[in-house]
């Protein structure tokens, strides 16, 4: 707590907040990044993740493309 009020002095801060909400302020400031990273992970909606079963099905085919299976077992190389 001395090191927190001796910075607000350091840098003249003091004549701005007055002392008892330095520590609000501090405080404030180091979870910032914490309620950043939690409301951008509370706005992504639940339809823009893809279930496995939507993974698995193809997205988007060209005009004219043919549909390829891809075969799971692995090819024999000479």
């Amino acid at each position: 707590m001395r090191d927190i009020d001796q910075a607000w002095l350091q840098y003249g801060l003091d004549a701005y907040v007055p002392p008892p909400f330095h520590y609000w302020v501090v405080t404030l400031f180091c979870a910032l990044p914490f309620m950043l990273v939690i409301s951008l992970l509370c706005c992504i909606s639940d339809d823009e993740v893809l279930s496995p079963e939507e993974m698995k099905k193809p997205q988007h085919t060209a005009e004219g493309a043919k549909n390829v299976k891809v075969s799971q077992k692995p090819e024999k190389l000479e």
